[in-house]
């Protein structure tokens, strides 16, 4: 590989080490066989979970964890250049969905398959969660001074704490704190919803565009991307009763 500095040209001559040169070849690979990637957010996705959405995921795209620099040496050497819009996304906690779906309908496909598992203090809660009314598994006790931290109107029925109406528990983006998991534990809601939190969505289009400064492509391309975030934001909206059951 050689960079430019200046009239010198910097030449490496060490080759890459046998690992990362391994996964910027899967990266070319996936890079020419898929049409669209997606970034998202590994913050919180235990490797269990990540497993599972690979599996359910497998057919229709492919997960891939690499680090950053990797990527951008694949894109280069598959078409040239890297565009500004996506090298400054390319950062953090992010890994890679490659996939030749719509990504609109694609990330509809990631919500229906979208991995369950209980909520637990730390966790981000994704929609506005309401705990439901009704009768939970909770005895009365200290647990009581809890519900009523968080203004959940409560009755003792049947030796089991019962909740007087749906009450709100945590708005989405919030955080859940050790009270409110004791609570939702006690509920209906056995489950937080785990989505793969998408970030951004670029196309080859997109690289292709930029390498042929076509800015009709990338005016149709910018559309599109506008469409896609109306879509997942659409779905959002449609599923955020979803933990209410």
């Amino acid at each position: 590989m050689a960079v430019q500095l200046g009239k010198r040209v910097y030449v490496r001559e060490r080759p890459y080490p046998r690992k990362k040169a391994k996964v910027t070849s899967e990266l070319e690979d996936l890079i020419k066989r898929y049409n669209y990637i997606l970034l998202f957010d590994l913050h919180g996705l235990s490797a269990r979970i990540l497993h599972e959405y690979r599996f359910r995921l497998r057919g229709v795209g492919a997960i891939k964890v690499a680090k950053h620099n990797l990527m951008r040496i694949a894109l280069r050497r598959v078409y040239g250049e890297l565009p500004p819009e996506v090298d400054r996304e390319l950062f953090g906690e992010r890994a890679y969905i490659f996939t030749n779906e719509n990504p609109a309908l694609f990330l509809k496909e990631v919500e229906a398959k979208a991995v369950r598992r209980k909520a637990k203090a730390g966790d981000v809660a994704p929609y506005d969660i309401v705990a439901p009314a009704g009768p939970t598994n909770l005895s009365p006790g200290p647990i009581l001074s809890k519900f009523g931290k968080l203004k959940i109107p409560t009755r003792v029925q049947e030796g089991k704490i019962w909740i007087a109406k749906d009450s709100p528990v945590v708005k989405a983006g919030q955080q859940i704190t050790d009270e409110i998991a004791d609570i939702l534990r006690g509920t209906t809601i056995r489950d937080t919803l785990n989505i793969l939190s998408t970030q951004f969505v670029f196309t080859l289009l997109q690289i292709c565009a930029h390498a042929h400064n076509t800015d009709l492509a990338e005016f149709e391309m910018r559309n599109y991307f506008n469409f896609i975030d109306e879509t997942f934001h659409e779905m959002i909206a449609e599923n955020e009763g979803i933990l209410k059951r």
